[in-house]
């Protein structure tokens, strides 16, 4: 079990140095939409990159806590999930850190979850004239 986390991390640092050092070679302009978009797409690959990671961390904890026969076991395969997390949470940070800043323009949307659309806020003001 313990095998398949390292390999799970090892993926995982090979994963985000490649998408990290690939595009940024490329050099493309940063006040360009073609900059946006390769940033966008780094950032996407190091959170796949990082959900594959907690994904291979959870399937091994499932794995360990069906063989665990005493709580000392399952303490354990508890704490290397959490460690997984920590490390993987670790590198994902690193190479957001290594990416830098986003191109000049880039605006982020936040995620709206499945099904719901983003709320939309107007303000209407009122302004009351005294009687002449």
């Amino acid at each position: 079990m313990t095998t398949r986390v390292s390999r799970a991390i090892a993926g995982l640092a090979i994963g985000l140095s490649l998408a990290v050092v690939v595009p940024v070679g490329a050099g493309a302009d940063p006040g360009s939409r073609h900059a946006a978009r390769v940033y966008r797409a780094e950032v996407q690959a190091i959170d796949h990159q990082y959900r594959v990671a907690v994904a291979a961390a959870k399937k091994t904890l499932v794995a360990e806590l069906a063989v665990a026969t005493n709580p000392g076991q399952r303490s354990t395969a508890r704490a290397r999930y959490s460690l997984a997390i920590v490390v993987a949470t670790t590198a994902r940070d690193q190479a957001l850190v290594l990416l830098g800043l986003p191109p000049h323009g880039y605006i982020q949307l936040s995620p709206t979850p499945s099904g719901t659309h983003p709320s939309v806020t107007t303000t209407t003001v009122f302004t009351t004239h005294p009687a002449v």
